[in-house]
């Protein structure tokens, strides 16, 4: 039987890590409640100082016991010290894309324009409907290749690696701290920001409602489904209602950014006939996709050309059969590219919350994306594109105009680099226009900040206190490291 004395010492040195982390933690609040001066993260940062607090006081708590059981006394230890670990571990998760903000750095000033793009795409909705909202998503830059937004019932792959971390799970859910990362390429073409109308529209879905049973994720889907009815075939209904959160996404980044962001679909998901024809479980096949923004567009009265760069969705699915199998990849695109006019009219159409269309919720506005003079964004194209420094708008759409007009004028630069007599001079001429635009892009797009706070309303009433409670009774029971 070991001694008493290591059993108490055993203890002691959990309360001592618990004491240091709960110093890193308060001076890490601190640190970043200097940063906001503008209060941009007030809720977010609340909601994490408030909740660790008072895990590592329910932690601290069940540490406090004797037992006259010595391998009951050791087993316990073990049981706080994993606690601690995987407290730590969702507090580093947090605190790491928070900090990526600190310091004069490439990180620093993309995420400072990122902040203003999330901003511009995921506010309209909630001021329309006038429902409680959320803190607006925290924008940070991930070791991806896609940008991804990670809902409140997915653990982040941080929190995942090495262990099933099934349990947290509901707890993240309630946790109104919502993330999407940005993949690097950003930091050098800000324009792929763009991306961010995708993941927000992510998040508007889960969060609009004001609730935490995502009733607009399981609404939507059910009118999918209603949509692409076939009484031969149901699965082909199935598919459609699978697709949903994709679709929902898809469409909120049309009606935030226009035509930027079929092309960002397009340079993203753009391949070869197989490629291009094969379906997933979250995504329809990428030809489907492209049709489907793109007959969204047509349908408001927006050209489509500019985001489709050339490509022609018709001619995709006609052709060979794309035998895999048994299954004729083309013929199964061609059935589903079929239901997209039948899609985009439920789409313009159909009553979502509240009295409103997905176009009134997402404050879209055609005049925006035409060529005609006066087009905020065609306007925004130019002035990013010329020597002067263009004066930014305080508007709440402004940001998402400036970089759906960045992702313009880097097509246009493109495209004229590509007239130069050789590929030296072309690549030349690219990275010139390369270096003022992403200068110009991340000033304007970060100047465009509409003033005022941005503190989160939705879910006060699951407060800070209750989810650190639910943290400590989870992590005390967590399975092993």
């Amino acid at each position: 039987m070991l001694d008493d004395a290591f059993g108490h010492a055993k203890l002691g040195e959990t309360r001592t890590e618990l004491q240091r982390l709960r110093c890193e933690i308060a001076a890490w609040h601190k640190h970043r409640i200097a940063k906001d001066s503008q209060q941009q993260y007030a809720t977010p940062l609340k909601v994490l100082n408030e909740l660790f607090t008072k895990a590592l006081a329910d932690i601290e708590s069940a540490a406090g016991g004797d037992t006259a059981d010595a391998a009951a006394s050791w087993a316990d230890s073990r049981r706080l010290d994993r606690a601690l670990v995987w407290v730590r571990r969702l507090w580093n998760f947090f605190g790491s894309r928070f900090d990526q903000r600190d310091g004069d750095t490439p990180a620093a000033a993309l995420l400072k324009a990122a902040d203003e793009m999330v901003w511009s795409c995921y506010i309209e909705p909630f001021r329309l409907t006038g429902r409680p909202r959320n803190a607006a998503p925290v924008p940070y830059i991930e070791d991806r290749f896609s940008p991804q937004a990670t809902p409140r019932d997915d653990p982040p792959p941080d929190l995942k690696s090495d262990v099933d971390a099934a349990f947290l799970a509901n707890y993240l859910k309630a946790l109104p701290v919502a993330l999407i990362g940005l993949p690097p390429s950003c930091l050098e073409h800000p324009w792929w920001m763009i991306y961010l109308a995708h993941e927000v529209g992510h998040h508007v879905q889960y969060d609009l409602p004001g609730s935490l049973n995502w009733e607009l994720v399981g609404s939507f889907a059910d009118r999918l489904f209603a949509t692409a009815a076939d009484p031969v075939n149901p699965s082909v209904a199935e598919r459609w209602k699978g697709w949903g959160r994709e679709i929902f996404a898809d469409a909120y980044s049309v009606l935030t950014v226009g035509p930027a962001a079929l092309w960002a679909i397009v340079q993203f998901e753009f391949g070869s006939d197989n490629t291009m024809s094969l379906r997933r479980s979250a995504y329809p096949p990428p030809i489907v996709r492209f049709s489907l923004m793109a007959a969204l567009l047509q349908e408001l009265g927006v050209d489509a050309a500019s985001g489709l760069r050339g490509v022609d969705p018709a001619a995709f699915v006609h052709g060979d059969p794309i035998a895999v199998g048994t299954r004729d990849l083309r013929a199964e695109a061609l059935a589903d590219f079929g239901l997209v006019p039948r899609v985009v009219n439920m789409l313009t159409t159909a009553v979502i919350l509240d009295g409103h269309t997905l176009p009134e919720l997402a404050g879209w506005d055609a005049d925006a994306f035409t060529a005609a003079a006066g087009s905020r964004v065609f306007d925004w194209s130019a002035a990013l594109s010329a020597a002067s420094k263009p004066y930014p708008e305080k508007d709440v759409r402004a940001a998402r105009y400036v970089t759906a007009g960045a992702v313009l004028a880097w097509a246009n630069a493109c495209e004229d680099a590509a007239r130069a007599a050789n590929p030296t001079e072309q690549a030349q001429q690219r990275e010139v226009r390369r270096r003022h635009l992403k200068t110009q892009t991340l000033t304007t797009v970060a100047t465009c900040r509409e003033e005022g706070t941005r503190a989160g309303e939705a879910l006060q009433k699951q407060r800070p206190i209750d989810l650190g409670e639910q943290l400590a009774a989870l992590v005390m029971n967590a399975p092993g490291l």
